[in-house]
Formats: structure tokens, C-alpha cells, sequence
């Protein structure tokens, strides 16, 4: 089946908020059906110069839908580039996996909207024909000061459809839309105006779905120019795409550091989104000489150490880890030895779709002139471990072989006393997991490792980009 707009798509609702305040924003029932994917395109005011947002959405069903929002809602810019653009676009979705007749939403604001109704919009769109779950697309978003709404993205999935959803802070007019585009939706316009407050909101979309993944997408208006406004945009997935069903390794990055460097290692940049996972892994080559807490540029991540191993005459190694609680245009990741620099390597492994449980599987363990051996219990099915092994000794790289074909090796480093590897494995049935090296023997070595779980998708949020 094609994406589509399926009839179920109730008319734009604009926000009567002196009359909805009480009970929040409610657009009219809608009866979508099995299968269908629900987006709610948000535009809205703020009754004073505050922060806004949607922090939350429920449905009349006895399960409710697990409602999701797409991350970074454009809110509260008052800068010297966008002076008091206040208000917010946001767009929030659930997979609908059975019929249902007359539902009704709800959605809450952060802050009141204006007195003055209409005070926004509220656009729910019914999607037939789309995957339920809705990850790995583009989502961009710009605010500006003045100028013609206009944002680009380049689709990551055949057949997708792109959305956008506008509030224009100038005056109580709406778009001219450029080519192979629309407001209308479902047969309605989206278009609502506030004549009293000098405001207009909208809800935009190309003509029809785009056929090839990597094609750059512009939706654009002609009029007004000039306009003060915010502007997010939103690539919808059609279905029969492959859904994984483990965590995700997006990529890992490796920096190590001999005794006559500075005592620091930082990563090369990359871009996390909210939600993505955050694992440490790094050794020194004395296990009494620990590393400092871990620093990132960005990304709002609290680090919590999971596991470390102290022993005496052996190697140090630790294992942190950090959520993404803001999405970044790019950080690094920085490590350093706590004292005088030493040998020392850190792997930073960046996931997607991955938890930790509430107190996660840990292993941690050592052993003298053997080949480095574990067995950690993990407690959850479709997961993967992440480990490190490392050992004073020099180890020629060519000798390394994994216990199990289900070890992914990620670096291997050896320094003039410290010989190190790390590694992620599939761990597809919970219970007793083993992790190491058949060789190189004869280490003295210290390994520690960590279950990550599996986090479904329709929990993941959409990764979203400033422009």
C-alpha cells in the first residue's frame, strides 16, 4: 500500500484556547483505521513572552497510543538574530495498530496560549501505508527574524512524503506556496488566521510522495517575505521498512595516548540526537592510576560509571555511560589521566534504539598469564554487550581471535605496557553470555562489560537539525 492521506483526517482544528484551556487542546474525533499512522502538526502562540511547547499528549482509548514527539520544538527565540519570536512548532505521531471509532486527542502546552482566538492550530493527518516506525528519517527546523519560510531536507527512504508546519509572527497572512506544493489536507485548507494578534499558522506538504531516498526536498513560499516565523519540516516514512530489533551502533571512535602525550584523548566529532546512548569504554596501563569523569561539548549527558576495575599490577579500565538529553549539531568526547600522562586508549561508542536496564549486567574480572575470559548474565532478550579487555603487556595484533563468532571487534592497541581490545556481541537470547580472547595467553589482564537492551523504535525519537 502507498503512503497516503487516509479520509479519516478530520479538517484543521484551530485552537479556541479561552474555551479548550481547561481540558487543553483538543481537535474534533476522527475515526482512523488498523494499520494507520497519526502526526498532529503543531502551531501555536504563548499567551506571554515565554518558552512553549507540547509536553504531552493522551488519547480516549483504554490503552492509550504511544504518543511520541518529534524532538526539538521550535519555542521561545529571543535572540539578536530572531528577537522576540515566541510560540512553537512541533509535531508529535503514534502508530494506531487497530480500528477505532470517534477517538479524541488531547494536548497539553507548556505555557497559555493567547486570549485571542484562534490562538493556533492544530493539524492531525491519518497515514495509511506508512511504517510505524518512524526513525532514521530527516527533520529540520529554522526560526528566523525576517524572511521567506523556505527549509530544505534530503530524504533517507524511497517513497517518503515531506511535511511542514508554520507559524508566521508578522501578520494574519498566509502562504503563497511555491511549486508542487499545498495547505490543503484532506480536502481543507490548514490556514488559520488571528487577525486580533497579528498571526497566522499553516501546515504545508509536498503535492505527492518523492520516489528516491537521497533526493533534496524544498518546501518554500513565495509570500510574505519578510516574515518573522518558525518552520519545522518532517519526512514521513512509508512502510515495509526493515525495523531492527537490536541497539544500533551508529559508530565507535577510538583515541589513544602514550606516556609522553598530555594526559587527554578527544574524539573527532559527531552528531547524537536525543535519546542515543553514550558508552565509554578506556584504559590506563596502571590499574592505581584512574581516568577523570568524562566531558562532552554538548548533548546535555550526565555520565554515570558503570564498572571499574582497580587492580593492582594490572591495567585500569572503566566502562561510562550517558543519555543524550539534547540533540547537538556535533560534540566530542574527552577523557583524561587523573596525575601525570600514562598509556591510555578510549573507545566511544555511540548507539541508537539502546537502554540500560534500571541496574544494568555488568561482568568484571581478572586473571594472571591467561587469555582473557568472562561471563556476564544478561537479562533481557535482543540485546548486545560491550566490553574491553586489556593487559600490560605488548601483544602482536595478528594473534587476536574472539571466544565467539558473535563478537564484533571495534580497536586494537598496543603501547610500550598496555595492550588493549574492544568489542560489542549479539546477545539475541537473555541468560549466561561469555566475552574474551582465545588469544593471545599469557596476559594479565582485567575485563569489564555491560548489557545494553534494546529500546523499540516507537520509543526512539526522530533525530532533528537546526538549518
Amino acid at each position: 500500500m502507498a503512503l497516503a492521506i487516509d479520509s479519516s483526517t478530520p479538517a484543521p482544528h484551530p485552537i479556541n484556547w479561552t474555551i479548550e484551556q481547561p481540558s487543553g487542546i483538543q481537535p474534533a474525533v476522527f475515526s482512523p483505521p488498523a494499520g494507520s499512522v497519526i502526526f498532529v502538526f503543531f502551531s501555536i502562540s504563548v499567551a506571554l513572552p515565554d518558552r512553549q511547547d507540547i509536553y504531552g499528549m493522551t488519547d480516549s482509548l483504554t490503552t492509550s497510543l504511544n504518543w511520541q514527539p518529534y524532538e526539538g520544538a521550535l519555542d521561545c527565540i529571543s535572540t539578536a538574530t530572531a528577537p522576540a519570536l515566541y510560540g512553537a512548532t512541533t509535531v508529535w505521531w503514534a502508530y494506531c495498530p487497530s480500528a477505532q471509532t470517534n477517538m479524541s486527542i488531547a494536548a497539553y502546552p507548556v505555557n497559555d496560549l493567547s486570549s485571542n482566538d484562534p490562538s493556533g492550530l492544530a493539524q492531525v493527518v491519518v497515514f495509511t501505508g506508512a511504517s510505524p516506525y518512524q526513525i532514521g528519517n530527516v527533520a529540520v527546523r529554522r526560526s528566523r527574524a525576517a524572511g521567506t519560510a523556505s527549509l530544505s531536507l534530503t530524504t533517507t527512504y524511497d517513497n517518503s512524503w515531506v511535511f511542514g508546519v508554520v507559524s508566521n509572527y508578522k501578520n494574519a497572512t498566509g502562504p503563497t506556496v511555491g511549486a508542487n506544493q499545498t495547505t490543503t489536507i484532506n480536502g481543507a485548507s490548514s490556514v488559520v488566521t488571528n487577525s486580533t494578534d497579528g498571526l497566522a499558522y499553516w501546515v504545508q506538504r509536498q503535492n505527492s510522495i518523492t520516489p528516491s531516498a537521497g533526493t533534496s526536498v524544498t518546501l518554500n513560499d513565495t509570500a510574505p517575505t519578510s516574515m518573522k516565523h518558525h518552520f519545522s519540516m518532517v519526512e514521513v516514512l512509508p512502510a515495509g521498512i526493515v525495523v531492527p530489533t537490536q541497539p544500533i551502533l551508529i559508530n565507535a571512535y577510538d583515541v589513544g595516548n602514550n606516556a609522553a602525550g598530555d594526559g587527554t584523548v578527544t574524539t573527532t566529532a559527531f552528531t547524537p540526537v536525543t535519546g542515543d546512548l553514550i558508552v565509554i569504554k578506556a584504559t590506563t596501563s596502571d590499574g592505581a592510576s584512574p581516568l577523570a569523569t568524562p566531558t562532552a561539548t554538548g548533548g546535555g549527558i550526565s555520565w554515570t560509571k558503570q564498572v571499574e576495575r582497580t587492580t593492582s599490577l594490572y591495567c585500569y579500565v572503566v566502562i561510562w555511560t550517558g543519555t543524550v538529553t539534547a540533540g547537538s549539531p556535533s560534540i566530542t568526547v574527552s577523557m583524561a589521566t587523573v596525575g601525570a600522562p600514562l598509556d591510555m586508549m578510549m573507545l566511544v561508542e555511540h548507539w541508537r534504539c539502546a537502554q540500560l536496564a534500571a541496574t544494568p549486567a555488568i561482568t568484571s574480572t581478572s586473571g594472571a598469564a591467561s587469555a582473557p575470559i568472562a561471563t556476564i548474565t544478561t537479562t533481557a532478550n535482543n540485546s548486545v554487550v560491550s566490553w574491553i579487555s586489556a593487559a600490560p603487556v605488548i601483544s602482536s595484533i595478528d594473534l587476536f581471535n574472539f571466544r565467539t563468532h558473535a563478537a564484533t571487534p571495534e580497536a586494537q592497541y598496543t603501547f610500550f605496557d598496555l595492550s588493549a581490545t574492544t568489542a560489542y556481541q549479539s546477545a539475541p537470547n537473555l541468560g549466561s553470555q561469555t566475552l574474551g580472547l582465545t588469544t593471545p595467553d599469557g596476559q594479565d589482564y582485567s575485563l569489564i562489560g555491560i548489557e545494553l537492551q534494546f529500546l523499540p523504535l516507537f520509543q526512539t525519537p526522530l533525530p532533528w537539525m537546526y538549518v
